[in-house]
């Protein structure tokens, strides 16, 4: 049995987390801007050793924060809203046309990318900037090396 007003909830959360971000004090502000943007995100691509700030999701960076007692996902929205304060729509509208571009014309040239940037594009709004190019990079990246593998006669 599906519980429709529960199914919702994936479409609300990440618009409570635009909504907090809009309400949070400075301080508040400044808290996870420390802890969860953009610069961090892209060192999540390292292996941990080398990385030289620890990178800490959107969504445990409030929970930390103590004013929600749901657990909240990641939102570009918000990200931007963080790392970018007064610039957050031309920044987000910027990275979704980046990473959609990205996606498209590298999807010529490496078809295991349309394969995974794709269906990622379409779950975007639930997950942090970082976390989509890792999961697209290193997903097409296995693929890629399991099929070079697999020889067929």
């Amino acid at each position: 049995m599906v519980d429709l007003p529960l199914m919702f909830n994936e479409f609300i959360l990440p618009q409570y987390v635009n909504f907090l971000t809009s309400t949070l004090s400075h301080f508040q502000l400044s808290y996870l801007s420390s802890q969860s943007n953009y610069f961090h995100g892209i060192f999540s691509m390292l292996p941990h050793v080398l990385r030289p700030v620890d990178y800490q999701p959107l969504g445990m960076s409030f929970c930390s924060l103590n004013i929600t007692n749901v657990c909240l996902g990641g939102s570009p929205i918000a990200e931007a809203r963080i790392s970018f304060p007064g610039y957050t729509y031309y920044v987000f509208s910027m990275v979704v046309f980046f990473l959609i571009f990205f996606v498209l014309k590298l999807g010529k040239k490496y078809p295991y990318l349309l394969f995974f940037g794709i269906p990622y594009l379409c779950i975007f709004g639930r997950a942090d900037v970082a976390g989509f190019i890792f999961f697209v990079f290193y997903s097409t990246l296995i693929f890629k090396l399991l099929v070079a593998k697999i020889k067929v006669n």
